[in-house]
């Protein structure tokens, strides 16, 4: 048993305790397979060589990720309508907590920050905070601008709070950047009219 190994053996009593409060193992199931390959996870307690292909692939960002697993749990739970009513605010506060921990460990071209910054900015609009949601998704464009979805959400925000002329500048600039040109159309057949 290598250092890693026996450390997480220790652990392995206390691995139900840092997920989220009655995380069930069916809602692990519902996470990314790569879930179970991050710090304090059930597969890196079982398989710690590919936790560390993953830190080798990815560098020391991903040793930060299980934060974010554990902010998918509630945003998954918020996705199902799992959470009562007057525990929306609470469930949105941790996830957003998961990945405000998250986002300034990882490093800018790490390539799940695109899918971070997309479910921070549906949890900005889901509390009503276009402008918050508008600088995420700002971002994200900023950062991956070949990458489909950024566009989309930005212009969603612009439709939404009826600036649909600058929802067009996006769009019209996604049109000459974006690379999954089939996935592009998808997303922007689905936006609200314009």
């Amino acid at each position: 048993m290598n250092s890693l190994q026996a450390q997480l053996a220790l652990l392995a009593p206390t691995l139900a305790l840092a997920w989220p409060p009655g995380t069930t193992q069916e809602e692990r199931l519902l996470l990314p397979p790569w879930c179970a390959y991050t710090q304090a996870s059930w597969g890196t307690v079982e398989q710690p060589h590919i936790y560390d292909q993953y830190v080798k692939r990815y560098g020391v960002s991903w040793t930060h990720m299980h934060h974010y697993c554990w902010g998918l749990v509630s945003i998954n739970r918020l996705n199902r309508l799992a959470v009562a009513r007057d525990q929306v605010p609470n469930a949105i506060r941790v996830a957003k907590g998961e990945i405000a921990y998250v986002l300034p460990r990882t490093e800018r071209g790490f390539p799940f920050r695109k899918e971070i910054l997309w479910n921070l900015a549906r949890l900005q609009l889901r509390e009503n905070n276009a402008k918050d949601a508008e600088t995420t998704a700002r971002t994200l464009v900023a950062d991956w601008p070949d990458h489909a979805d950024g566009y989309a959400l930005l212009a969603e925000l612009l439709i939404r709070t009826g600036r649909k002329q600058e929802a067009d500048v996006v769009l019209a600039k996604g049109d000459e950047l974006v690379e999954d040109k089939d996935r592009y159309a998808r997303l922007k057949s689905i936006l609200p009219a314009r």
